[in-house]
């Protein structure tokens, strides 16, 4: 899977998840795996709707399968081979985020803050945010940091708020955060003070805000972690792990 001491090949591993789908159907772990196969056209020619379908299948009879809640919200979300639904997206995030998915954590967050598919609600987007930023998540922690800058959170008293909110905007473009950087940039322009240094490559986060800020590879970079675990106690699993190239990390 990571591609450690041998040479990668998508093609092999998109074979053995097949395998390992057309022996049982019920295994949800591979037919995640496979569904993210077609999502991202490793080792087949990209089909959009086979995910989907895939997907579907996955949270009917296996609801408790938080990736494929997740992956599937994210579908309807950027609306792309199928039609976008804020509503859809909002609620299979609410599911995944409910059950400490951290990256549906931080969209249903976004959701929250720009009023997709609900009402807009700082209190819940703040809330979602801090709780995806405390496990690592570097997109909730710019945005945790961004509202506490500007009032729209709290962190004890305002001056507090302004120097923790700053401090973690610093943080998230540190650890690559394209959006964090940007709104430094923005910031400094208005002669606000800043200790970060300019950071010479970037990881796939967006520079700006709009719903278009989350590439598809780096919202998927949760769910295959998840997805992984759970198949290592399966032979074949471990030999596609070893075999399949994952370019999904920040």
């Amino acid at each position: 899977y990571y591609g450690c001491g041998v040479q990668q090949d998508c093609n092999k591993v998109f074979e053995l998840f097949s395998e390992l789908t057309n022996k049982n159907e019920e295994n949800y772990d591979a037919l995640y795996m496979l569904a993210e196969c077609y999502y991202d056209g490793r080792g087949c020619v990209q089909d959009r709707n086979k995910a989907f379908k895939l997907l579907k299948n996955i949270v009917n009879f296996a609801p408790e399968h938080l990736d494929a809640q997740y992956l599937l919200g994210y579908m309807y979300y950027e609306g792309v081979d199928i039609e976008e639904d804020p509503n859809l997206a909002f609620s299979y995030f609410k599911k995944a985020a409910e059950n400490n998915h951290v990256r549906a954590q931080y969209l249903l967050g976004w959701c929250y803050y720009h009023g997709f598919g609900c009402y807009k609600n700082n209190d819940q987007a703040s809330n979602l945010f801090f709780k995806a930023s405390n496990a690592g998540d570097i997109d909730a922690t710019f945005f945790y940091g961004k509202m506490l800058c500007e009032g729209e959170a709290t962190f004890g008293n305002r001056k507090n708020s302004e120097v923790k909110g700053r401090k973690m905007v610093e943080n998230a473009a540190k650890e690559g955060c394209l959006q964090a950087k940007e709104y430094l940039k923005n910031t400094n322009k208005n002669n606000l003070p800043s200790t970060i240094n300019n950071s010479p490559t970037m990881t796939n986060s967006s520079s700006n805000n709009s719903k278009n800020s989350c590439s598809g590879e780096d919202l998927l970079a949760g769910a295959a972690i998840g997805a992984g675990a759970a198949l290592l106690g399966a032979a074949a699993w471990g030999v596609g792990k070893w075999l399949f190239g994952d370019d999904k990390k920040k």
